[in-house]
């Protein structure tokens, strides 16, 4: 089961900047979330990275140089943070949406609920969680009419 979840982003000035986190007492190191943002600024691209912290795992995705988002799931150290590659995408929308501090606030233990499951979800679930998003849902609505 995860632990936590942690909102940063990267300011030129003053470096990691925590924007939110669920449970709001969770803290990560700073020196852990400058190795995160090494990570994944050495590819420069949307995607995640795992690293074990201390007794913890960490999954990290990081939405991409534009809005340059970095969304970290705490787990247990038995945990396999690539399990939690859909989720993290899933979500990284509803995040990047809501950056103003009290709606991400209101919003992560929710984020965090789903996440936190889904790894269990079954093929069916995980495509109902595709088809709540709108644009997604057209998409698909849009490939079957040309595929038919």
């Amino acid at each position: 089961m995860p632990i936590g979840l942690e909102i940063m982003h990267w300011d030129e000035r003053i470096g990691v900047e925590v924007l939110s986190c669920y449970p709001e007492d969770m803290v990560l190191a700073e020196k852990t979330l400058m190795q995160l943002y090494s990570q994944h600024e050495f590819t420069g691209e949307p995607g995640m990275v795992s690293m074990m912290a201390g007794s913890s795992n960490l999954a990290s995705y990081y939405t991409g140089p534009d809005t340059a988002i970095y969304i970290v799931l705490v787990l247990t150290a038995d945990e396999d943070g690539d399990m939690y590659e859909e989720g993290l995408v899933e979500i990284s929308q509803q995040v990047t949406a809501n950056l103003d501090p009290g709606a991400l606030k209101a919003l992560l233990p929710s984020l965090f609920q789903r996440l936190a499951v889904y790894p269990h979800l079954t093929n069916e679930q995980k495509l109902a969680i595709l088809l709540q998003n709108e644009i997604k849902s057209n998409i698909i609505s849009n490939t079957d009419t040309y595929i038919n």
